[in-house]
């Protein structure tokens, strides 16, 4: 796995890297779920008063790894496509990483939703100490504990599939951004998460470990 110090340094070189990977893609027509389409490049990254705004309106500031994700790069030119598999569906368009301002309204309701089910709003976050979310995608979110801001999963279920007991469910998928982006992109079909590859590793809890959060 490439490891750079600098977090500039390596969303830089994740950004060349990624872009030479979109160049060589063919779409999967067996699989279900969004891919990225041939070509993809990232968008242009923001500006520090833009990522000031984008704190803002969602709440809490970044980590340094995040803001240098986007002073690199926000979001991509093409929406990711899924093709149903051989279900013969329509195609569908959506984005897989998200572009500020234009879909923060859609990242607001992811937060909104995962917080609402946990029934838990920002000022008891900021009181308790319970570390905020970040949609990267949309199930893998960014917990912002200021230690290594690990990516988790999180997806919302039924408690024994009653549609009127929503429950969040959560695991650990990559203990930093950089391990993240590296395995959903440059090693998109593998998706080997950090604990099974790195099993040895010392992890910090948080409050999004426990699946007794729920």
């Amino acid at each position: 796995m490439r490891n750079l110090e600098g977090h500039k340094e390596f969303m830089i070189w994740f950004k060349e890297e990624s872009e030479k990977h979109f160049c060589e893609l063919e779409l999967d027509k067996d699989v279900y779920g969004l891919q990225f389409q041939k070509g993809t490049k990232w968008n242009e990254g923001l500006l520090d008063e833009e990522i000031e705004k984008y704190q803002k309106e969602l709440g809490f500031e970044f980590p340094e790894e995040l803001k240098w994700f986007f002073k690199t790069m926000n979001g991509t030119n093409l929406p990711g496509i899924n093709v149903f598999g051989s279900s013969g569906l329509e195609y569908d368009y959506e984005p897989i990483y998200h572009t500020f301002p234009d879909h923060l309204t859609q990242m607001k309701d992811l937060i909104d939703e995962v917080l609402k089910i946990k029934s838990i709003s920002h000022h008891e976050m900021l009181r308790n100490s319970i570390p905020f979310i970040f949609p990267i995608e949309r199930f893998y979110f960014m917990v912002i504990d200021n230690l290594t801001n690990p990516i988790y999963y999180i997806s919302i279920g039924f408690e024994n599939h009653d549609l009127n007991k929503p429950i969040v469910y959560t695991s650990l998928y990559a203990d930093t951004l950089q391990s993240y982006l590296i395995k959903s992109i440059l090693e998109r079909t593998n998706h080997i998460s950090d604990p099974e590859e790195f099993p040895e590793r010392i992890r910090k809890s948080n409050y999004w470990t426990e699946n007794k959060n729920r």
